[in-house]
């Protein structure tokens, strides 16, 4: 059975990459998005990433999949009115730097609207205005200096992964200002700082705390081992480093049974030490074999394995071939992603197939929309969009607890299942060695994304732990997993049991691939999703084979399926029903790495790795300066991308306008991109002579995108986002005092604490959910924990 809901209405005011990609996301979930451009059309419309022509009559690729059921409008300098007529009928305005009306105007003319801003480092700050793009917000967040092997320049994410990151970001902020306005009546603006949303998808939000809780200073790897790996006709990649038992198997797989009896090899640094030794003898047990013989014997063994895919090779892998990964453009016929999330049953409106508009009507020329009945605010307003709303958390790891935290911090009630037998597997990942008091409470990763939480363990393999878990989802409004689909199925939580209970739940579930069908039990993390989406392919150097990017799809699987839960949470708050929200992690990868199946499918080029270059912007690159970096331990290292013409001639101006400069085949983006050799040369040159601190004052002070790359633990100390308090000290009961990120907007009008409460200690809750909230008399919690059902301690 379909239904409908009334849709929302955007505005949407950006002109940058991320924008479109929101604007691209609530469009499919079901949001009327109206899109005003220049008179020349968004310049998406003349973009390909890999330079091919397009034609005159036509638009780009990737603007026809990001645009599609979208509406168009054209203004120019003279319509600010218009614009700001149109702003006060929306229900949410996307607004970026660049636009046609100044964000003031907009906060005067559409007070009651939110306005969701779209800046590097936010509106306000020592940092506002300073010219950024997200290959430079990579550097300060410290991702590009531990990534790769140590022999490496610094390793950015190719594919403009950022630009993605920001953008569904921006749609999370767009969904919450829309509840927020439903309930309350308030606008106000969304500040959405670039910089903080890179920080925390980039595995550095963790990567942060580890220098405070795990009392470890992260280095770069020496070369990672059994990553990816060349097979007799492809590359393999496989993921080794979340489980023990993985790398394990590995080594019964490959026949090297003594690496499994070395203890040396157990953690992931003791591997990397020794690659030397370890990487000729897995590579040449892979050339041996072909992709598909590797993956299928890897299967058997149960160690994630996929065949690493690119813009040319997606659409044929047999997994892929299936039409719920990929749909036709209506316009010009070429693949591009299905969205990131389903829902079950279907919500007219949500995930459907649609053309992009051509360039519009100037906009006075149109009939201005009417303004929606004014909001009367609820009779008590909430201080926070998800107060009163009961999640029921069941995942482990980050994906998962990603989307969790975020409603948590929001004013969620969330409520993490765990089992003494069975912990969140961010428990386990940390420094302390197990001999150490209450160890399992010292990770970084898991406080980094669990405040707000109440904690409980239930032994799921026992009656009496299934009847309670349902017994809360009775209780809940929410319910979120992410295991292999036949755990929750074999626990008894389906969603037929699940709506059975609670017949207006949303229950989110988040499998690497699919709820159905062959691929169904296939397991699968971070890494595996990035070998498999073309994203490790263009991450690394040409003469390298491609590398993981070391945990950035958890948190774009968790975004991508915090927007379907808010989507179905809206869908629920219009018509009292609920949904079931699949959101499979691979999903959400094919998603932000879409443009290079677009790039093959509609022009026949296949995206390479290029280093730290890209399409966007040239000259761009890591150029080494001139003095040392203590915590990396090498010649400081200083990123730079030159994203217009105008920077490329204040570029030239900084480096004093040599004689190289003035060439005119340097004037434009294309010349730049075919002489960037020898631009490498030269700035290689220039940069070596300066520190990084002259290099980097001069040349932001020209408004030339440039930044140090820093180790993560600079995050802590940054001046922008110490004016912004991103971070916030908690006070844990075991580790003591850290501190930990906010999120990258705060509500407007919201002066309280982010974290309100501590990452749980494991089943610190136990009581008080299960006696308080369902009703266990002080002898039946008694009698659970002398069975086992309920605990405080890992049982390993």
């Amino acid at each position: 059975m379909e239904s409908s809901s009334t849709a929302f209405r955007v505005l949407d005011l950006t002109t940058t990459l991320s924008g479109a990609y929101c604007g691209y996301l609530l469009s499919a979930g079901g949001a009327s998005v109206t899109r005003v451009e220049p008179p020349g059309g968004h310049p998406l419309r003349r973009w390909t990433a890999s330079g091919s022509p397009i034609p005159e009559d036509a638009d780009g690729a990737l603007f026809s999949w990001l645009a599609g059921g979208q509406e168009s409008v054209t203004a120019d300098a003279s319509d600010a009115d218009a614009i700001l007529a149109w702003a006060a009928a929306a229900d949410a305005i996307l607004w970026s730097e660049g636009g046609v009306v100044p964000i003031a105007s907009l906060q005067t003319a559409a007070a009651d609207v939110p306005i969701i801003s779209i800046t590097p480092f936010g509106l306000d700050g020592p940092w506002a205005g300073m010219a950024a793009t997200e290959f430079t917000l990579q550097a300060m967040t410290g991702g590009p200096a531990i990534r790769g092997a140590r022999a490496w320049p610094p390793t950015s994410v190719g594919g403009q992964f950022g630009e993605y990151i920001i953008g569904v970001f921006a749609a999370v902020a767009a969904l919450i200002a829309v509840r927020q306005r439903a309930l309350t009546g308030a606008g106000g603006t969304f500040d959405l700082s670039g910089l903080e949303a890179s920080i925390m998808t980039q595995l550095f939000n963790p990567s942060t705390m580890e220098t405070q809780v795990g009392g470890v200073h992260m280095k770069r790897q020496k070369a990672p081992v059994a990553d990816v790996v060349e097979s007799k006709d492809g590359f393999v990649g496989f993921t080794v480093i979340a489980k023990l038992q993985n790398w394990l198997d590995l080594c019964a797989m490959i026949g090297q049974p003594q690496w499994a009896d070395d203890p040396t090899l157990f953690p992931v640094q003791g591997r990397t030490e020794r690659h030397e030794e370890l990487n000729p003898i897995i590579a040449a047990w892979a050339k041996e074999r072909t992709t598909a013989e590797i993956v299928e014997l890897a299967t058997l063994f149960r160690i994630p394995c996929v065949e690493v895919g690119t813009g040319e090779s997606l659409p044929r892998m047999e997994h892929f071939e299936d039409s719920e990964y990929w749909l036709k453009n209506p316009d010009q016929g070429f693949l591009q992603p299905a969205p990131p999330f389903r829902m079950h049953p279907r919500i007219v409106g949500v995930g459907e197939l649609r053309g992009s508009p051509k360039i519009g009507p100037l906009i006075r020329t149109v009939e201005r929309p009417s303004r929606p009945q004014a909001k009367v605010p609820v009779p008590a307003p909430r201080s926070l969009p998800f107060e009163g709303l009961k999640v029921a958390d069941f995942t482990s790891f980050w994906a998962g607890p990603f989307l969790t935290y975020i409603l948590g911090m929001f004013g969620a009630d969330v409520i993490h299942v765990e089992s003494t037998a069975r912990p969140d597997g961010t428990r386990l990942m940390n420094h302390h060695p197990w001999t150490e008091p209450l160890w399992w409470e010292r990770s970084a990763c898991f406080h980094s994304t669990n405040t707000n939480k109440r904690g409980i363990t239930l032994d799921m393999n026992s009656d009496e732990g299934r009847r309670l878990a349902l017994k809360l989802v009775s209780e809940c409004d929410v319910i979120v997993e992410n295991y292999s689909p036949r755990v929750m199925d074999s626990w008894g939580l389906s969603w037929d049991e699940v709506r059975a209970a609670r017949p207006d739940a949303v229950m989110v579930r988040m499998p690497a691939f699919d709820l159905h069908g062959p691929l169904r039990n296939k397991v699968g993390f971070a890494m595996t999703m990035e070998q498999v989406s073309g994203l490790a392919w263009l991450h690394g150097f040409p003469e390298h084979p491609p590398t993981c990017l070391l945990g950035p799809c958890d948190p774009n699987a968790g975004l991508h399926g915090l927007v379907g839960t808010l989507i179905a949470l809206e869908h629920r708050r219009r018509t009292g029903e609920g949904r079931l929200v699949e959101s499979r992690m691979v999903t959400s990868a094919l998603n932000v790495a879409g443009e290079q199946v677009i790039e093959y499918s509609a022009y026949g080029v296949r995206l390479d790795r290029a280093g730290n270059r890209g399409p966007a912007a040239a000259p761009q690159n890591c150029y080494q300066a001139s003095d040392w970096d203590e915590d990396l331990e090498q010649r400081r290292w200083v990123s730079l991308a030159v994203a217009t013409d105008e920077q490329w001639r204040a570029l030239t101006g900084v480096v004093g306008e040599p004689g190289w400069a003035k060439r005119p085949e340097l004037d434009t983006r294309q010349g730049r991109l075919m002489h960037h050799d020898e631009l490498d040369r030269v700035l290689t040159e220039w940069f070596s002579t300066r520190t990084s601190d002259d290099i980097v004052d001069q040349l932001s002070r020209a408004g030339v995108p440039v930044a140090k790359v820093v180790h993560p633990s600079a995050n802590l100390s940054m001046e922008q986002l110490a004016h912004r308090n991103f971070f916030e000290n908690v006070t844990h009961p075991v580790h003591g005092d850290s501190l930990i990120p906010t999120f990258p907007f705060r509500l407007p009008g919201w002066s309280g604490p982010v974290h309100r409460r501590t990452p749980p200690t494991l089943g610190e809750h136990n009581e008080e959910v299960l006696g308080g909230l369902l009703g266990a008399t002080d002898e039946e919690l008694e009698a659970l924990r002398a069975s086992g059902v309920i605990g405080t301690e890992v049982q390993m």
